[in-house]
């Protein structure tokens, strides 16, 4: 439900934020290894202008029954990823993780073994599904701009999560050599690009609940140069300061954990590893469950051709 329409400019910021970055400073590395730099750039700053500048009027009304499903599919995806998170801290804290398993065989199991999850094939509800609903169904409660302050703090954390593997990189060694201007795959390149730009998917709840004095333009303009400058850092920095992986499965957190160098075993890079999937995503699932429900919410209230009018005719006059 729409909440009390105070959120700030700093909040804003924030959100925004969150939403763009999710899962992007991870895979910017391997797309700047395989794709090469100059494609990166390109399109980076296409997809940036484009949701700068861009309007939405009857595409945005049609589409918006498609937005409410995609923003309970980016959820699904979202905890997913948390829950395997949480699993395999659980594997590298007490040396294996537990879980109810529901099929093929009834019962409890606990597991280590490695791959996408610890529990491969298995339907399991697993600890770290507990822990993740324990933690993300009370701040669903939350109006969005009650869950502001989260936000912050998850903004900030993602910040000194980059800075961190940033300085892991330039530790390891930067090899100009690994992100070329021209690579030899860019199929991935558009797909990395465009899902971590998801601004048309919250713009909708922010407008609701935003205060009337917080600057649509400056939120957007701050959002977008600190979200790319964090993308280029880290497909230039992490791209040179690790061998090219972009041919495996793994992401840049597995590549770190899997590195053979000491420091990487240190307190604070491997808190970051872990800490880093739990404050973009326990963030987004409530965030994405509140944006659901104030989208809706308006659109049956003033009816959805007139709601997104109105958001729509809102930025426009505010940019």
């Amino acid at each position: 439900m729409p909440g009390g329409k105070s959120i700030d400019l700093v909040g804003s910021i924030a959100l925004l934020i969150n939403n763009v970055l999710g899962a992007g400073p991870v895979l910017f590395p391997a797309l700047f290894q395989q794709a090469g730099w100059l494609l990166c750039l390109l399109s980076l700053g296409a997809v940036s202008l484009e949701h700068y500048f861009g309007r939405q009027g009857l595409t945005y009304a049609i589409t918006q029954f498609i937005f409410q499903f995609m923003l309970l599919t980016i959820c699904m995806s979202t905890i997913i990823q948390s829950v395997q998170a949480l699993d395999y801290m659980l594997v590298d804290i007490f040396g294996r993780s537990c879980a109810l398993e529901l099929s093929p065989l009834p019962g409890f199991v606990c597991d280590d073994r490695d791959g996408i999850s610890p529990f491969k094939d298995l339907y399991v509800i697993s600890a770290g599904y507990v822990i993740c609903a324990c933690v993300c169904i009370p701040l669903g409660t939350l109006n969005l701009d009650e869950n502001i302050n989260l936000q912050k703090v998850a903004a900030i954390t993602i910040f000194a999560c980059t800075v961190t593997w940033l300085s892991l990189s330039i530790f390891f060694g930067l090899h100009s050599g690994r992100v070329p201007a021209i690579g030899t795959d860019v199929s991935q390149l558009l797909g990395v690009t465009m899902f971590n730009f998801q601004l048309c998917i919250t713009l909708p709840s922010w407008l609701n609940e935003k205060r009337p004095d917080t600057s649509v333009t400056k939120s957007l303009t701050w959002t977008l140069v600190i979200c790319v400058t964090i993308f280029v850092l880290m497909g230039f920095i992490c791209g040179m300061g690790f061998q090219p992986y972009y041919s495996s499965p793994n992401s840049l957190l597995q590549e770190m954990r899997n590195h053979d160098s000491d420091r990487v075993q240190d307190l604070i890079p491997l808190i970051s590893i872990y800490l880093y999937p739990i404050a973009a995503n326990w963030t987004s699932i409530p965030k994405g469950s509140l944006q659901d429900g104030i989208d809706l919410a308006a659109s049956l209230q003033r009816g959805l051709i007139g709601a997104c009018t109105d958001h729509a005719v809102e930025v426009h006059h505010l940019l």
